[in-house]
């Protein structure tokens, strides 16, 4: 049965479980270095968007919308940007949304780790 976007979330989970089961079996080595592989594959990706990104950030002004805190806090997370580089304007508004909070949270509990 293929996946259809009008079907019911216990369709879905019904079709991903059968998927799931025809997949060969992995040992936890295995898993841990496709995972290894993955991350950094995603980095390598990340750091050749950084100059784009770099860019279209300077485009982002005051008032912030919600996509723009959104954009800014991923950006923050894949390491594509720094606080640094966000406007002083733009910055004292991200900080006072939700998503800078969650990159402090999480900032912090990488940093604990």
């Amino acid at each position: 049965m293929k996946m259809k976007p009008t079907m019911s979330f216990q369709e879905l989970a019904k079709v991903q479980g059968e998927q799931l089961s025809k997949q060969p079996l992995i040992t936890l080595e295995e898993a841990k270095a496709q995972a290894q592989r993955i991350k950094k594959r995603g980095a390598e990706s990340f750091a050749k968007e950084a100059p784009m990104i770099q860019e279209g950030l300077k485009l982002i002004k005051t008032p912030l919308t919600h996509n723009d805190a959104v954009h800014i806090y991923r950006w923050l997370c894949r390491n594509q940007i720094t606080l640094e580089m966000i406007s002083k304007k733009v910055l004292i508004e991200f900080k006072a949304t939700e998503q800078y909070e969650g990159y402090v949270r999480r900032k912090s509990k990488k940093e604990n780790l």
